[in-house]
């Protein structure tokens, strides 16, 4: 079964942002990778320590392997020595799909899916996968090529590439949100649950996860099934 590598930049990225799908690629049997750069140690809410815990029970709900790396919250760069350090993650875990928060968003500080440390992750995962396929490039794991890169925290003003019907594992996903108790809100919540609804409305369905794909990806007869 395929392999599914998700990269997030803080400790709750990757479920608010994309935590239906990972249940759901679970659910079927793929293995599920969930890499998160920071411990969110820079957040105005809880600590390190407490957000390391929330990322584990998060993922053990899920299903899904968790790594933990060392880069500093807010200070994420896609420079050559962090390439580097992702490329040898990718090599590690050789998936065949990496998801990766987008990588450019032009909306105001005000925008929770702007910070900084988003678009970096975005640009520095998609460089590193470059990185990952040089077999001159050595590092601990050997060459691995990815097959396809996709983007999650879609920017508001994008239009989605690929919507995920998620609305069989909305329950499952509430209860992995609200691992994060730390950092979630009763309005965070219904935010969050407001827009997998509009997404899911785009294709007739209760809720869906958004993402994009920037490079061409193959015809695929199952998209054509009613």
């Amino acid at each position: 079964m395929a392999r599914i590598l998700a990269l997030g930049a803080h400790p709750d990225d990757l479920e608010f942002g994309m935590g239906g799908s990972l249940i759901k690629f679970a659910d079927k049997g793929f293995e599920v990778v969930m890499v998160v750069l920071t411990k969110g140690e820079m957040g105005t809410k809880g600590t390190a320590n407490i957000r390391t815990k929330e990322m584990r029970d998060s993922a053990k709900l899920i299903g899904a392997k968790l790594e933990i790396l060392d880069f500093k919250d807010c200070q994420i760069e896609d420079n050559y020595e962090s390439r580097l350090k992702i490329a040898d993650v990718i090599r590690k875990y050789r998936p065949d799909t990496v998801f990766a928060p987008y990588h450019t968003n032009e909306f105001s500080h005000k925008d929770s899916l702007a910070h900084p440390d988003h678009a970096a992750t975005g640009n520095l995962v998609r460089h590193a996968l470059r990185f990952a396929k040089f077999r001159k490039i050595e590092l601990e794991h050997p060459q691995h090529t990815v097959g396809t890169l996709i983007y999650y925290m879609v920017p508001r003003q994008k239009v989605p590439t690929l919507i995920n019907d998620v609305s069989a594992y909305h329950k499952k996903w509430v209860e992995a949100v609200k691992c994060h108790k730390s950092q979630l809100t009763p309005e965070l919540l219904e935010g969050l649950i407001m827009s997998r609804r509009f997404y899911g409305n785009m294709i007739g369905v209760e809720y869906g996860e958004q993402f994009i794909v920037d490079e061409p990806i193959q015809m695929n007869m199952e998209m054509f099934k009613v």
